[in-house]
């Protein structure tokens, strides 16, 4: 997803439920949107109006042996527009979370684009079983849109329902996860919350009385898990439901086929999930042991002004891309407790280019974040969704373009950072090898959730804690409840999993031949993930599947022992 605090010409203070309720699709308003090539339009409250009664004009009309294309395309743009302004409406709300006024628009935005979205997609499948069938797919002019809306199956108002409920619940995970504070406990005679208890200002009370903190903090978090706990208990029911109503077992299974177009069979992720378990335990030790404290503040200006830098020391291409990213402000950068606890890039469905979205940390992992979100960026001005209504992309290609174009960074950051230039790669490193340890674990632990979607929080729980230590990763039971992803973008993870693997394969050619692997991410990043399956395209790049056991091992090893001799360097 994305944001930023000078987002183009957004209206002041969004405007947005005070605003008339004025339609977006009349000729002065779309003019207006067509003149703005990239990021954010002007926000306008949207009403439906008649969408319904002109799809089914579509349909009658198609029923009665004509294609109404002048019609078609009218729908079409304007369930464009909605799609963008929904997008919109989503991040104003991750610039304030605990804005109401910004939520409730939110959802209401996140309604309306299902609701269009369906609508259009209904009648468009309606269409291609009529006799102008032939007529309509040769106006598409895409065999990927087309046979979308051939395969697409209306959704109920239950389901709408559904999705609407869940929206709902996730921002109230977001709500409370921004509002840690309000979770209190007594220490020694006094009252602490848990956003203190869980800094370093506490250490001094770690220190002093460890006992007596270790029990106030634990009560905090176990009344942190309670709260979201129950949420996301309701989250597995309404998924539950959701899978049930398009005729799959488990949430999982609609998730992998409906959701993340996975093509390959689940079973195929044990050989990734089996070489994770034999390193997790190296890897659970560095992550836990690479501690040291990295002095350097930065500030927007910097981490863009830097990161321009350096993005045209990888190719010349990316470096005119960045340009145009700073140029055109297609991105909201800011810190502030009331933001969106997290980072993204979200598409903007009648623009060139997608939009960056980011809640500053104000240190040196701020440069990978940005790198890694503009790596999402750069495609989208590659990979065009051929109908961004019913399409979704590979999202195991997607995180390749991001993580990849993180760790290439990393390569050209040695004046950046200076002396801690070994350390903060080396951790970047590492911390890809634990996110894709984590996507095992919670890929694992996912599908065992919603393939038993009647488990009690405790239950819940407990599995975490167990499956983790499969991977001899020994945390808390409570640790995944700090996981936007869990609530959010269920059972997406395990697409970091398989993206970073594959990244990993870059970073590797780039040690040997950095100009090589340049030129492998950029093919990459530049191909269009609509159009191929996840295991075509990096074949076609020369870079393996994460079935290829033998070359994993080498690189992982590779990995590991560039972080052991960093690790030796500044801690023996």
């Amino acid at each position: 997803m994305n944001l930023k605090k000078i987002v183009l010409i957004l209206v002041c203070a969004f405007l947005l439920v005070g605003c008339t309720n004025k339609k977006v699709d009349n000729n002065e308003d779309q003019t207006q949107q067509d003149k703005i090539e990239y990021g954010l339009s002007p926000y306008q409250h949207y009403e439906i109006g008649d969408y319904e009664q002109r799809c089914n004009d579509l349909v009658e009309k198609a029923n009665q042996g004509t294609f109404d294309k002048e019609l078609y395309q009218a729908l079409y743009d304007e369930a464009l527009m909605v799609d963008e302004l929904s997008a919109t409406a989503y991040i104003k709300y991750c610039e304030n979370v605990n804005d109401k006024t910004l939520t409730d628009e939110n959802s209401y935005m996140d309604d309306m684009c299902k609701k269009v979205a369906n609508l259009l997609a209904t009648a468009a499948h309606k269409v291609t079983e009529s006799e102008v069938s032939e007529e309509f797919k040769t106006y598409i002019n895409n065999d990927i849109s087309y046979q979308s809306y051939v395969d697409y199956k209306e959704k109920s108002q239950e389901e709408l329902d559904l999705l609407s409920e869940e929206n709902r619940l996730v921002q109230e995970y977001n709500t409370i996860s921004t509002s840690r504070n309000k979770y209190t406990c007594v220490v020694n005679g006094k009252t602490y919350d848990y956003d203190f208890l869980s800094s370093e200002d506490a250490n001094y009370l770690f220190e002093e009385d460890y006992d007596a903190y270790y029990a106030g903090y634990m009560e905090c978090v176990k009344a942190f898990n309670n709260d979201c706990g129950n949420i996301y208990l309701q989250l597995v029911q309404i998924r539950d439901k959701i899978a049930k109503l398009n005729g799959y077992d488990s949430y999982a299974e609609y998730a992998d086929k409906n959701t993340y177009r996975r093509e390959y069979d689940i079973k195929e992720l044990d050989s990734l999930k089996s070489l994770m378990k034999e390193y997790g335990g190296y890897i659970y030790y560095y992550s836990y042991s690479f501690d040291r404290d990295i002095d350097l503040k930065v500030t927007e200006e910097e981490l863009l002004k830097n990161t321009k830098d350096i993005m045209h020391q990888i190719t010349e291409d990316v470096g005119n891309h960045f340009d145009l990213f700073l140029d055109k402000h297609i991105y909201s950068i800011d810190k502030s407790d009331d933001r969106y606890n997290g980072s993204y890039m979200t598409t903007l469905s009648t623009k060139k280019a997608g939009y960056i979205f980011i809640n500053l940390n104000e240190d040196y992992s701020d440069y990978f974040t940005l790198a890694h979100e503009f790596g999402h960026l750069y495609n989208s001005f590659y990979g065009i969704n051929p109908n961004p209504i019913v399409t979704n992309g590979i999202y195991d290609l997607m995180e390749i373009h991001s993580s990849g174009l993180e760790l290439l960074f990393g390569e050209k950051a040695s004046e950046l950072f200076g002396d801690d230039y070994e350390y903060i790669c080396s951790n970047n490193i590492l911390e890809m090898l634990y996110s894709i340890t984590m996507a095992c674990i919670y890929d694992d632990w996912q599908r065992y959730v919603y393939e038993n979607p009647n488990s009690t929080l405790d239950e819940i729980n407990d599995k975490f804690e167990e499956i983790a230590n499969e991977y001899n990763f020994y945390l808390s039971k409570y640790f995944w409840m700090f996981t936007p992803h869990n609530f959010d973008s269920p059972m997406y993870y395990m697409s970091y999993g398989v993206s970073f693997y594959t990244a990993l394969q870059i970073w590797y050619e780039a040690v040997q031949d950095f100009d090589k692997g340049a030129k492998i991410w950029e093919a990459l990043a530049q191909s269009n993930g609509y159009e191929k399956s996840y295991l075509d395209t990096i074949s076609d790049v020369g870079l393996s599947p994460f079935t290829d056991e033998k070359y994993g091992r080498e690189v992982i090893e590779t990995a590991l022992v560039y972080i052991d001799d960093v690790y030796a360097y500044y801690y023996d």
